[in-house]
């Protein structure tokens, strides 16, 4: 159910588009070209089928996973919302603590990985997106949000 604005009348979906077209126009001003994927009109998806024509299974087969990997997986959700709360610390005029937080954060993270094969084999590739912007400003919430996934026992 999607939600709609109570004073605009209009849909999340639709105030979404126009801040996307808002920033879209920012950024051709100066001469910057934006490219955008055409528009899905509909999608069909055989979810009965696997990549390779593997069918799956009624049930999920359940996640074998450790204490030790459950105690990561919940670390690594505190290090992710950390940065998130770092950012807000941020945006409320703490830069230096801000700046102190993610990095704590990030080497705790890293030091988590390096001692995890179980984080390894499941976020490949995260030690080194650590110091990117995009991680710092908004790809902390898509690992906190898939760790929390495997917890949930949420997975193909």
């Amino acid at each position: 159910m999607e939600m709609t604005n109570p004073e605009t009348g209009k849909s999340e979906t639709r105030m979404l588009e126009e801040e996307s077209q808002a920033f879209i126009a920012t950024l051709e001003s100066p001469g910057v070209i934006v490219y955008r994927p055409a528009g899905i009109d509909s999608v069909s998806v055989d979810y009965d089928r696997l990549e390779g024509g593997a069918v799956m299974d009624a049930e999920r087969t359940p996640l074998e996973m450790s204490e030790e990997d459950k105690t990561a997986l919940s670390l690594l959700q505190h290090f992710c919302y950390t940065v998130g709360s770092a950012n807000d610390a941020e945006d409320h005029g703490y830069g230096g603590e801000a700046r102190r937080m993610r990095e704590e954060s990030c080497e705790s993270i890293r030091n988590l990985v390096d001692q995890t094969p179980f984080l390894l084999e499941h976020f490949p590739g995260l030690k080194e997106e650590l110091d990117t912007f995009r991680f710092q400003a908004f790809g902390w919430s898509s690992v906190a949000h898939e760790a929390e996934a495997l917890l949930a026992g949420d997975v193909l």
